[in-house]
Formats: structure tokens, sequence, C-alpha cells
């Protein structure tokens, strides 16, 4: 299934310094593509597939990355450790992902014979990317979440009346 955020995952990846893989639709044609089918992923400015493919890994590394550190602070948080064992604790989130095929899908396409390997190679990045996308948003999703719990912890006071030792023993 394509994913209309593809399009804005790459081109924040774009203004966060990776290289723009897709084109900025028209302003009418953007309500139309979220409620009927994903926007394409069109190179722009001389890139490639592969380049798209690079800024997408890219991403999802960097957003794994943070994820991996939001939950290691709130794990050092809960426990009362220090950031760096917590850290160590925590296990990445990144997944292993599938080398692609670079010099086929860089090589320009002479032979009518070639165009079935590149375009099944071709869909297959696309998957790759769609899936990348899939679990940066879940974990950006998770991060928001955090954040905002996080806020709300900060600007709620609990004013809790001091126990006495009579209380502490009759509690169950």
């Amino acid at each position: 299934m394509k994913s209309p955020a593809i399009y804005a995952w790459l081109v924040f990846g774009a203004m966060t310094g990776g290289a723009l893989c897709a084109q900025e639709p028209a302003p009418a044609a953007t309500a139309a593509a979220a409620t009927t089918t994903a926007v394409p992923v069109v190179p722009a400015n001389g890139a490639t597939i592969v380049d798209c493919y690079d800024v997408a890994a890219a991403n999802l590394e960097k957003v794994c990355e943070d994820y991996r550190r939001i939950k290691a602070l709130e794990l050092a948080k809960a426990r009362d450790i220090a950031f760096l064992d917590a850290y160590r604790n925590i296990q990445s989130v990144m997944p292993i992902l599938k080398p692609i095929n670079r010099e086929l899908l860089r090589k320009r396409i002479t032979n009518p014979d070639d165009i079935p390997a590149h375009k099944q190679e071709v869909e297959r990045v696309e998957s790759e990317v769609e899936n990348m996308v899939e679990l940066a948003a879940r974990l950006l999703a998770e991060i928001e979440v955090a954040q905002t719990k996080e806020e709300h912890a900060e600007h709620t006071t609990v004013e809790m009346k001091p126990l006495t030792l009579q209380e502490i023993v009759e509690s169950p």
C-alpha cells in the first residue's frame, strides 16, 4: 500500500540536509492525493531512486536513534540510573535493510530485455522505502506521545500530604 506520507517524509529529509526526492504537487492535487492514492515519488534535482533510498535509510536511522535515546531517557528516569547504562539496555529498532542493486538501478536501459529486471528492482526499492516510511511514522508517533507525557508531567504538580507511620502500616 502506497502512503501519502512518503512525500512529506522525503521532503522533510530534504529540508534536514537530504536530497530532494519528490516534486511538490499542486495544492489542489495534494487534497485529492490524500484522499485517493499516494503521491508518486519522482526524482527531482537530478536525484535518482538510489538517492531517494539513501535519504530514506538515513532518515530512518536518525529516527530510530532518536527513539532509542528517548526510551533510554525514560528508563534512566524510571529506574534512577545513568543515561549511558539505560542506553546500553535499550536495543536499536533500526531494521537490517536488504541491499539494493545499485548498479542495475543506475544503469541506462538500452535493451528491452533489461526492462523486467529493472522494473522488479524499482518496485522492490519502492516497497522498501514505503516500509521505512511506515516504521518512521510509527516511531515518530510514539516519540510524540512520549514528549506529550513529559510536557504534561512537567506542568502537573501533585500535592501529596505526608504519610504518618500509622497510615503506612495500615495500608494494604
